[in-house]
């Protein structure tokens, strides 16, 4: 399948990706109380060829001045604190329990709020509105009471509205330190100090897969994360370790990015408080220019992979001015990558290709790359390049790193 135009057929090439079994995954982010950082690992990287990048690939200090009071560092060990990940703005929040504050990616804060509920906050979760508001909302327990609120908008200082009133959590074994919600059944997950994990219904209540413990770790349990793509997995911390799991506890097997289930290290400080999953495509090999004086050209995306996403983008930075480009869009990601032109091929097969399209001046573009709705939590995966052909009298090709997505439900 050859497209011209990258917004006119990816629909096309998700439905026939669609069509292949697929095993990826995204990243996690966990936050660390006694140096005020949050930190975004993916991996381990695993195999010959050390697929995917990482394990650590972001994070920032959050500790930072605002209009209004912000969160700040908090002991470790105590249930206080935990981070989470706006798929709708692809933004990062931290609460160090008395506040909630909202960061880009780079670190840079755009809002914050004081904590609503009674006791400092142990838990901090995102999804949509369960009553058919087509927005996001915040999660959040302080161990012993649940609720659902809708951030003010930035600079924030306001208090937040309560979409979900506040619910006494029936289910859990308290003091819950963490929540997150499942799109796809509509519930809730926490995890308890007393090492187990709950199922809770909105409102207050056992859900469908109970109480269970997870693989591998016991004891205190600070964090939690669903895993919106896969489908009826989890995430889970006792601070050190992070153990991946299907919904009841049951070990689940690895994908792209969880490569050592069903436990391994937290790469970051530990011990990390709180899990947060993140949709956005995650990067693996590196790319080449070979012949050339300048560094390979890089391939990245804006926002995160969730479907529906209208405002997703993929972009290309760093290539070559008057060269033509074409993006690969692949099944999977080979091991050892084939040589084209001195040039690793990091997707295959390849079902796709978008192009030619013109490089200009600047060396990059961003391209709008629409995700469709319907697909999100399917582990539809797909892997992307690009291939550059250099303009004479260089002549050649040059291409990047790969980007790795599975698409999420929000």
């Amino acid at each position: 399948m050859r497209c011209r135009l990258l917004f006119s057929c990816l629909a096309g090439a998700l439905l026939l990706l669609a069509m292949v079994p697929q095993a990826g995954g995204q990243s996690l982010w966990g936050v660390h109380g006694p140096t005020a950082t949050v930190t975004q690992m993916t991996g381990p990287p695993a195999g010959p060829c050390g697929y995917p990048t990482g394990p650590i690939i972001g994070g920032f200090f959050y500790a930072l001045p605002w209009i209004c009071p912000t969160a700040g560092f908090f002991p470790p060990m105590l249930p206080v604190g935990d981070v989470t990940v706006d798929m709708l703005t692809d933004h990062v929040w931290v609460s160090d329990g008395p506040f909630v504050t909202e960061y880009t990616k780079a670190g840079a804060v755009v809002s914050s709020f004081t904590n609503p509920l009674l006791a400092p906050l142990t838990g901090l979760g995102w999804g949509l509105s369960p009553v058919g508001v087509a927005s996001g909302v915040l999660w959040l327990t302080d161990g012993t009471w649940a609720a659902a609120v809708t951030p003010p908008p930035p600079p924030g200082c306001a208090p937040p509205v309560f979409v979900v009133p506040p619910f006494l959590l029936i289910a859990t074994p308290l003091p819950a330190t963490d929540i997150d919600y499942d799109p796809g059944t509509g519930t809730l997950f926490l995890t308890s100090a007393a090492g187990l994990i709950a199922n809770e219904v909105i409102g207050g209540g056992p859900g469908p897969f109970g109480v269970f413990p997870p693989p591998c770790i016991g004891g205190f349990l600070d964090g939690i994360a669903v895993d919106k793509s896969a489908g009826k997995r989890l995430y889970a911390t006792d601070g050190v370790t992070v153990a991946y799991m299907f919904f009841g506890g049951a070990p689940a097997g690895a994908t792209f990015y969880t490569t050592m289930p069903p436990c391994y290290p937290w790469a970051g400080a530990v011990p990390v408080s709180g899990l947060a999953f993140d949709a956005a495509p995650i990067s693996y090999g590196a790319g080449a220019n070979p012949g050339g004086m300048a560094a390979p050209p890089v391939a990245g995306a804006l926002g995160e992979a969730v479907s529906p996403n209208a405002s997703f983008a993929l972009t290309l930075a760093g290539a070559t001015p008057g060269g033509l480009a074409y993006l690969f869009i692949g099944t999977g990601a080979p091991c050892p990558a084939p040589l084209f032109w001195g040039c690793p091929i990091l997707v295959a097969p390849i079902p796709v290709i978008i192009g030619p399209i013109p490089v200009p001046a600047g060396g990059g573009f961003t391209i709008m790359s629409a995700i469709p709705g319907g697909w999100g939590g399917m582990g539809v995966s797909a892997y992307l390049q690009w291939i550059v052909a250099r303009p004479m009298p260089l002549g050649g090709y040059q291409t990047t790193q790969a980007l790795e997505l599975t698409l999420a439900a929000p």
